[in-house]
């Protein structure tokens, strides 16, 4: 797998609440014109909506401090 390519993918979802909408609803959608492979795809999509939310909320919930110290 890309690390960089899945980097990407989940920043978005980060800093994008629409795109990280779409992810969880359509990720055929969101994921189309990427540079992931299918295999990359295909893990994203086995992901459940629950663990990417925590995932993506993890991540926002660390930049927001982190700019806070900044």
């Amino acid at each position: 797998m890309s690390k960089q390519g899945m980097e990407k993918i989940f920043g978005k979802a980060v800093t994008d609440e629409v795109f990280r909408g779409q992810l969880l609803s359509d990720p055929d959608s969101a994921l189309a014109g990427s540079d992931l492979s299918e295999d990359e795809i295909q893990a994203i999509k086995a992901m459940d909506k629950e663990s990417i939310e925590k995932f993506v909320g993890g991540l926002d919930e660390r930049i927001s401090k982190r700019g806070n110290r900044m």
